[in-house]
């Protein structure tokens, strides 16, 4: 998962502000991090299946690993803009609900 905070760097590889891993089990997967300063941000999600580090994806550029953002936005023409999936961290504990496809 990369945690983003900043609209110009999302979903950019690379550019997150936060890099975060889990093991998946039984269909699910709990990530965490702390001490973050309240704010504004966005998550891109993959399951690396293959554990490549990177996005696979077939000839015609189309991801093969299943993926997600926050607030459950899907990609039209491209990845979902920053304030699409834009949330706040307002509170000590904020929980972050994403269905991978």
């Amino acid at each position: 998962a990369g945690l983003y905070n900043e609209a110009k760097k999302f979903p950019e590889p690379n550019q997150a502000l936060r890099n975060l891993k889990g093991k998946p089990a039984n269909k699910k997967c709990i990530i965490k991090t702390d001490k973050l300063p309240f704010g504004d941000y966005a998550l891109a999600v993959m399951h690396d299946k293959n554990k490549s580090g990177d996005m696979d994806s077939n000839l015609i550029g189309l991801p093969k690993e299943i993926y997600g953002f926050s607030n459950n936005k899907r990609p039209v023409f491209g990845p979902p803009r920053f304030k699409a999936c834009r949330f706040v961290i307002d509170k000590p504990v904020v929980k972050i609900r994403i269905t991978l496809k």
